[in-house]
Order: structure tokens, then C-alpha cells, then sequence
């Protein structure tokens, strides 16, 4: 009868192994406690039943820090995209400044993103363009100002020359 009890508790130990070894736990587990079952006095499962248990909490960790980082590039993702439509619809509206900002706050959120780079060079195109005709107009007005305070003296020196009848 002892003999038949080592034998299959060496059994069970050697399933448990193997199954371990494979990385079948819950499988190795259900050996471990069974080889327990028939020799409570030995060591050896109950160690490789703290093993095992080490190893899944191992994985467990691993699973929820993946899961926990996959839910931080999520987020990351969401606030680009918030920051980006809100920088497209203010762009498309003519809110350069505010625009701007946003763009800029995609690229902190986001540093390798190009799009939010090629829209801050678009907005300081049109901004250069629209300083540009603005500076234009500004001296056209001047120009005009000119002309119309040189054109106000010929006429206060015409008037002035006929009154006094200097033909």
C-alpha cells in the first residue's frame, strides 16, 4: 500500500512538473493539490504551489500595468483629438490666436505628430500674408493722405494767388 501511495504521489508530482514546465498552471495546480492530497506531510508541492501562485500574480501585474498603459495612450489620443478639432474648427473660423494655441497644446500632448506643426505653419503664412496687405493698405492710405494734403496746399496757394489777383 505505501508503495502504491509513492507512486502515485510521484505521479502526480511528475504531471505537476511537466504541466509547470509548460506553463499549463492551473493544470500543474490541480496535480500539486492532489499529490497534497495523498502525501500531506511532503514540501515539495506545497512549494510549487507558492510558485505557481507567484508566477500568476506576476502575470496579473503585468496584464493590468498593459491595461493601465493602454488606457494612458487612450486618453493621450482622446486630448490630442480634442485639441486638434478645436483647432481645425478655429482655424476654419478665422481664430488664428486661438487656433495657435491649441495646435500648440497638441504638440505638448503629442511631440512627434506632424499635423499640428504644418497647421502652425499655415496659420503664420496667413497671418504674414494678412500683416502684409495691411501694411499696403497703410501705406496706400499714407499715399492717398499725401496726395490729398499736397493736392489741399495747390488749392489754399491757387486761392491765396487769385485773391491777391498774382496771375
Amino acid at each position: 500500500a505505501a508503495a502504491e501511495v509513492e507512486a502515485q504521489y510521484q505521479q502526480l508530482i511528475k504531471l505537476g512538473d511537466e504541466q509547470l514546465s509548460s506553463k499549463d498552471y492551473e493544470g500543474a495546480k490541480a496535480n500539486y493539490n492532489e499529490a497534497i492530497k495523498v502525501k500531506a506531510s511532503e514540501q515539495y508541492p506545497k512549494d510549487k504551489l507558492q510558485e505557481i501562485a507567484t508566477i500568476l500574480a506576476g502575470i496579473a501585474e503585468k496584464e493590468a500595468a498593459a491595461k493601465a498603459s493602454e488606457l494612458a495612450a487612450a486618453e493621450v489620443e482622446a486630448q490630442y483629438q480634442a485639441l486638434i478639432k478645436l483647432g481645425d474648427e478655429q482655424l476654419s473660423s478665422k481664430d488664428y490666436e486661438g487656433a495657435k494655441a491649441n495646435y500648440n497644446e497638441a504638440i505638448k500632448v503629442k511631440t512627434a505628430e506632424q499635423y499640428p506643426k504644418d497647421k502652425l505653419q499655415e496659420i503664420a503664412t496667413i497671418l504674414a500674408e494678412m500683416a502684409e496687405k495691411e501694411a499696403a493698405a497703410k501705406a496706400s492710405e499714407l499715399a492717398a493722405a499725401e496726395v490729398e494734403a499736397q493736392y489741399q496746399q495747390l488749392i489754399k496757394l491757387g486761392d491765396e494767388q487769385l485773391s491777391s489777383k498774382d496771375y
